[in-house]
């Protein structure tokens, strides 16, 4: 062996020890590995199942209201606008200007569907379940303090109709407020009416139960020979209807009863 040869040699073996120091000093690059493979899961195998089958319903669901909003013709002008922008390989600038416009334009209409918001909010909750026992989350919570852990943790929900019956519970409560508004214009001088919210109307005016001794007490000083019927909604409890019509003989009507339930 010639001495270049040797120097070489010796060389080498010097960078090969400084470089396996180095490495010897660094952290292992899994840091957090070990601490991860202790963390309990949070869901059970059946409730990832569960979960994964209604990712795919909400997936289904959320795909096919998206086709129907694309077929909007505003929708689809700016679609095809932006597809066309892109197929003549426009400036970027264009294409993102269309697209965003595209984009404004499906969101407006999504959000005129309250079920389609409520699965997207669900879809986007049941995404996050599924990615948490993810060993690559696991590591990442490892080098976490506790309490941002536990502040992250979400809450396991599993009950697929909760979305679908509070969006049906918010249309019916605004359908009947609805009516109820309808309703001012329509209810006669002498009636009282009762709905199922609690909501009471004096001769086609809102007033609240607290004020009711008092708009009676006016109504009967226009017209103490006035008859008063008293209306109510089929759900109104009959216990308030009865105490209505006692709040009227109290403020002087001495011909009260019960009309009609609606």
């Amino acid at each position: 062996m010639n001495m270049n040869c040797f120097k070489f040699f010796i060389a080498s073996l010097l960078v090969a020890s400084m470089m396996l120091e180095l490495n010897a000093k660094q952290p292992p690059a899994n840091i957090g590995s070990d601490a991860a493979k202790h963390e309990a899961n949070l869901l059970t195998k059946p409730q990832r199942d569960q979960l994964q089958v209604e990712m795919i319903g909400l997936q289904r669901d959320i795909i096919a209201a998206h086709r129907t909003i694309d077929a909007l013709p505003e929708v689809k002008a700016a679609k095809d606008e932006m597809l066309q922008l892109r197929e003549k390989k426009a400036p970027r600038k264009e294409i993102s200007a269309a697209l965003a416009k595209y984009n404004e334009l499906k969101n407006v209409e999504q959000n005129k569907d309250p079920i389609l918001v409520k699965k997207l909010e669900r879809y986007k909750y049941v995404a996050s379940l599924l990615e948490y026992d993810k060993l690559r989350n696991k590591v990442n919570r490892a080098k976490m303090s506790s309490e941002d852990v536990a502040i992250d943790k979400p809450k396991v929900e599993l009950a697929r109709p909760v979305y679908e019956k509070q969006v049906e519970k918010e249309q019916q409560a605004k359908a009947l407020e609805e009516s109820a508004l309808a309703s001012e214009q329509e209810i006669p001088h002498n009636v009282i009416k009762l709905f199922e919210n609690g909501e009471v109307f004096v001769s086609g005016k809102r007033v609240a139960w607290a004020n009711l001794p008092t708009a009676l007490a006016e109504l009967y000083k226009q017209n103490p020979e006035l008859e008063l019927f008293v209306d109510g909604e089929v759900e109104a409890p009959i216990s308030k209807l009865l105490e209505m019509m006692k709040i009227a003989r109290a403020a002087g009507f001495k011909d009260v009863s019960i009309r009609k339930l609606f």
